[in-house]
C-alpha cells in the first residue's frame, strides 16, 4: 500500500491506495467544519469534487487548496468513483 500526504506546516490530507480493489483511501485531518461537511455530504459522489476543481485549486482555504492536489494526483480514480473517505479526529487533552 503507498501513501502521499497533502499539506505543507500541517498535514491535511493522506491517500492510501487500495491493493486488489483499486479504491483509494483519504484520510481528512484538517479541522475546516465547513469542508469536513461538504466531504461528508458528498463522499458518495466524489465526481461532484472534480466539478469544483478549478475553485478548490485557487482558493486560500487549506482544505480547499489541499483536495485539489489530491484530486490533481487521483483525478482517475475521482471520476469512477474509487474515493473512501476517512475522517480522523484529534482529541485535545486536558
Amino acid at each position: 500500500m503507498a501513501e502521499r500526504c497533502y499539506g505543507e506546516n500541517r498535514l491535511s490530507y493522506a491517500v492510501t491506495v487500495r491493493s486488489g480493489n483499486g479504491r483509494i483511501k483519504v484520510f481528512v485531518f484538517h479541522e475546516n467544519k465547513s469542508m469536513r461537511e461538504t466531504l461528508r455530504g458528498n463522499s458518495n459522489n466524489p465526481l461532484k469534487f472534480l466539478r469544483r476543481y478549478d475553485a478548490f485549486s485557487r482558493s486560500n482555504i487549506r482544505a480547499k487548496y489541499w483536495l485539489a492536489r489530491v484530486m490533481e494526483d487521483y483525478r482517475s480514480h475521482f471520476e469512477k468513483n474509487l474515493v473512501d473517505f476517512t475522517f480522523v479526529t484529534f482529541r485535545q487533552g486536558g
